[in-house]
């Protein structure tokens, strides 16, 4: 029930007050009151167009949860001159993250309304190879408000604070806060800028940045508890759309729905051929491998 994005994504709704603790002047930053029919929305399973409304409407196939009333877990600022070369020192905890709690949880449900694997979550790392360059980086985004895309390219170095992470993988603008992932799925940094810099190891090539998550990790390890993620991920009912009041099932035979799940893993194989004498079988429509 935990999102984290950038600060600077959800700073119209961020208030920063000044406290004096000990004879020292401190920043704070507080959620603003939103009004009856204001809110922030999430939206889970994007991934085809048309682009959700907002506020949502009926009728989409992505999965709206809206933020809890008291949705700020932890926030820190963005960083002035983020991106330029140099960079502003020293980082004190101008991380540009913002951490909020959703209404209700949504990680040990289905990852689509009418069925099948659990969403799961990426929990921080508290520990990530900064030092190893030209290994490939995944930025998963939705540049634009389009529906979820991603771009590969490769890790460069370490920004001058040491608290961001460059990389060679192309974004837009409407990709802040997206999760940039190791070749291994496991979580590298929280995507934020452009790199504004000409930076001789990219060879040439544009840079863009994310904050480093060990940094987050490190910053967040009293405020979020950690929660591992189920093993089992379990498998519900599929059916060919999201209306839960008119469902389609697809309650096959059991091998057929064991191989659905096993198709689900990284790195396992997609290609299933069923063959037998004419009209022995069924053709399945787009929908079921959008469902697969």
């Amino acid at each position: 029930d935990v999102v984290i994005t950038n600060y600077h994504v959800v700073e119209d709704y961020l208030e920063v007050v000044e406290k004096v603790e000990e004879g020292e002047v401190k920043k704070v930053i507080r959620q603003k009151e939103l009004g009856p029919d204001e809110g922030i929305f999430f939206y889970f399973d994007y991934l085809f167009a048309p682009q959700p409304k907002v506020p949502p409407r009926e009728g989409h196939t992505s999965v709206c949860v809206k933020a809890a009333k008291n949705w700020l877990l932890q926030a820190r600022l963005k960083l002035k001159g983020d991106g330029t070369d140099p960079a502003p020192t020293p980082v004190t905890d101008e991380y540009d993250y913002a951490v909020i709690r959703l209404e209700r949880a949504i990680g040990r449900q289905a990852s689509r309304r009418s069925g099948g694997a659990i969403r799961g979550w990426l929990p921080p790392e508290d520990d990530i190879d900064a030092v190893t360059t030209q290994r490939r980086i995944l930025v998963f985004q939705h540049p634009g408000a389009f529906e979820q895309q991603f771009d590969i390219g490769e890790y460069i170095q370490l920004d001058p604070t040491s608290s961001r992470v460059w990389y060679t993988v192309s974004t837009a603008k409407g990709s802040s806060g997206g999760a940039a992932v190791d070749s291994k799925g496991k979580l590298f940094a929280l995507h934020n800028a452009e790199v504004r810099a000409a930076v001789p190891a990219a060879m040439g090539k544009s840079v863009n940045q994310g904050v480093r998550i060990d940094v987050i990790a490190k910053d967040l390890k009293d405020v979020v508890p950690r929660e591992p993620v189920p093993d089992d991920a379990g498998t519900l009912f599929w059916s060919l759309n999201d209306d839960l009041e008119d469902p389609q099932p697809i309650l096959g035979r059991a091998a057929f729905r064991e191989m659905v799940t096993q198709m689900s893993a990284p790195d396992a194989e997609r290609v299933v051929v069923v063959s037998g004498p004419p009209q022995s079988g069924l053709n399945f429509s787009l929908k079921l491998l959008r469902r697969t």
